[in-house]
């Protein structure tokens, strides 16, 4: 491990606390925290296949990537939420495409590319969901997200 995790180990140590708080919004699911380097990892696992969770971080300078790991049989919607920033996915499994979108107050869902910083990059590995937080969160300054999803064979 490098310099980040001797901070996150020291930061335990020194205060007892770990470099962010998780709090998931029902008892069926658990998450798991990893901090390797400067990257956040969190392995959601979810009995039922809805949920969500609260994320508080201890610092914007801890991270430089954070992981949202779902082992879930599939998704079929996650929302992504900070500061005034809510992006939304919906994935069609009969279509096989996504689509993201941007709540805006003034004019609803608004349709977004990959090229838009607040995309959410989405890859599948060894049966579970990768989703990476996105480079509008990453250079901002909020510390703290929520995740909501859906898995579609809930």
């Amino acid at each position: 491990m490098t310099s980040i995790a001797v901070v996150a180990s020291a930061c335990i140590a020194a205060t007892g606390v770990p470099p962010c708080t998780v709090a998931a919004d029902t008892n069926h699911v658990a998450v798991v925290q990893r901090v390797e380097a400067r990257h956040l990892t969190l392995d959601v696992h979810d009995s039922r296949g809805i949920g969500g969770m609260a994320v508080e971080t201890r610092g914007t300078a801890l991270f430089n990537r954070i992981t949202i790991v779902l082992h879930l049989a599939g998704l079929e919607y996650f929302e992504l939420a900070w500061g005034d920033t809510c992006v939304k996915n919906e994935w069609s499994v009969q279509l096989g495409h996504a689509h993201q979108y941007v709540l805006d107050r003034a004019r609803g869902d608004v349709a977004i590319a990959a090229a838009d910083p607040r995309w959410i990059p989405r890859t599948n590995v060894n049966g579970s969901i990768r989703l990476e937080a996105p480079e509008a969160f990453l250079r901002g300054t909020n510390t703290a997200f929520s995740a909501r999803w859906i898995d579609f064979h809930r």
